[in-house]
């Protein structure tokens, strides 16, 4: 009797396992028709981006509009040649649609005509993150390991100072970011596959975008709306501990347009179910509105509601940029600079290797003060300043810099000058 018992039990387990390694792989050959291969390569790198190829996942949101999803750090950037291919096809050249280093997402676009027919728009879960527990499958190129697939389970959520992300087991490596996370259940993405933990201790922490982020930039860009991140102009203090608040730090902005003050606390925006814990909410909930937005704040520990105004920021893909001699510069990406007595309206982006720039070591991510003493509120000024200095012959550029110090030397900022031979001047337009 304890023998028949015991078969009673494992049998149904038995088929149970069964009916999910099923379920998975019909999963995972529905993933191969809405996945494809993406390849960038960049010549001239925007801060942190590197020069050179790379090889990464998307999968299909719009097949009649031939939109791909994908992360930003695999859409790159900066100006970049962007190729997709489907399984056993050739590469059919893309173009950037949106890019958002913030969230790193990217959506991406190639001629409709490319799609082949048995090709299919990925299943997106728009309303829910996926519970801790979750079967799972990672779909990408792996290690350059072709469409493969990887299973695991939601293992919790990562919900830091910057935002959320989705935390799994399902193994992430380079080539897998941009595809699909699915969810084993529902067949759905649930998640872009983003980034993992590089520790060699690392036992499979892996992170994704979850899709309710994502699918409102995909919405608003759908309706010809601009999804971008808004400029904060607004510090806030660093959490303590796990206790998760946005505390405002210091203002920056027009206090008529968004009346925070020292010490307020932010707790909800209208229309926005969730509270508002971190500077990823904040921005997730401003995605949809700018203008008049009602936000619950917490000033000397009374609940209030002020209305705000605020700007979003501008694309990194649309600025123009100057190429200098190895010397990549660009408008300055931060918004709390007017506390410095500079314009600072324009910074280095990168400084490629090997180049002029690098061999006088020319600090990267350094603010500009000057150039030959002057001091310019645009790219397009500065740019027309050093196209007439290039043309003098023998023209060398003074160019001053702040960075902050990093010597015990009680000072807090360093300033670098160098000079470099005005040669080999390009302006790099937005794409």
């Amino acid at each position: 009797m304890r023998f028949i018992r015991a078969l009673l039990i494992i049998i149904p387990l038995f088929f149970a396992q069964t009916l999910v390694a099923q379920t998975a792989q019909k999963i995972f050959q529905d993933a191969v028709n809405f996945t494809v291969k993406i390849r960038s390569s960049v010549e001239i790198p925007y801060m942190e981006d590197n020069r050179g190829v790379s090889l990464g996942a998307g999968f299909i949101i719009d097949k009649k509009k031939g939109w791909i999803l994908t992360n930003a750090h695999v859409a790159r950037p900066s100006p970049s040649e962007l190729k997709v291919a489907f399984k056993d096809l050739p590469f059919t050249t893309a173009k950037k649609i949106y890019v958002d280093p913030f969230l790193d997402l990217a959506i991406i676009a190639i001629d409709p005509k490319a799609i082949p027919k048995i090709a299919t728009q990925a299943p997106l879960e728009c309303k829910l993150s996926p519970n801790i527990g979750t079967a799972v499958g990672a779909f990408g190129h792996p290690f350059g390991l072709e469409f493969t697939g990887t299973r695991g389970i939601i293992s919790g959520e990562a919900d830091d100072d910057i935002g959320k992300f989705l935390r799994t087991d399902a193994s992430i490596n380079p080539g897998n970011s941009g595809g699909p996370l699915i969810s084993i259940d529902t067949g759905k993405v649930v998640g872009i596959n983003s980034a993992s933990v590089s520790d060699t201790h690392n036992q499979n922490t892996n992170f994704a975008i979850p899709m309710p982020y994502a699918c409102k930039v995909i919405q608003q860009l759908q309706s010809n709306k601009d999804p971008s991140p808004v400029s904060l102009q607004i510090n806030f203090f660093e959490p303590q501990f796990d206790l998760l608040k946005l505390i405002v730090a210091k203002n920056f902005s027009d206090q008529k347009e968004i009346p925070l003050l020292p010490g307020d606390e932010l707790i909800s925006i209208e229309g926005h179910s969730e509270p508002i814990k971190n500077i990823g909410h904040l921005i997730d909930a401003l995605r949809l509105k700018t203008k008049n937005v009602k936000m619950t704040i917490k000033r000397n520990n009374k609940p209030m509601v002020i209305t705000a105004n605020f700007k979003r920021s501008g694309l990194i893909t649309k600025a123009n940029t100057i190429f200098l001699n190895g010397l990549v510069i660009g408008s300055s990406v931060y918004s709390d600079l007017s506390i410095f007595p500079y314009k600072l309206s324009i910074q280095i982006y990168s400084v490629i290797p090997g180049s002029y720039a690098n061999y006088i070591e020319i600090p990267s991510g350094g603010l500009i003060t000057s150039i030959d003493g002057k001091e310019f509120s645009t790219i397009q000024d500065a740019y027309t300043y050093l196209d007439k200095r290039s043309k003098v012959k023998d023209a060398v550029i003074r160019i001053e810099t702040l960075n902050l110090q990093r010597r015990d030397t009680g000072q807090i900022f360093a300033f670098k000058e160098n000079f470099l031979p005005a040669e080999n001047l390009r302006l790099i337009e937005g794409q």
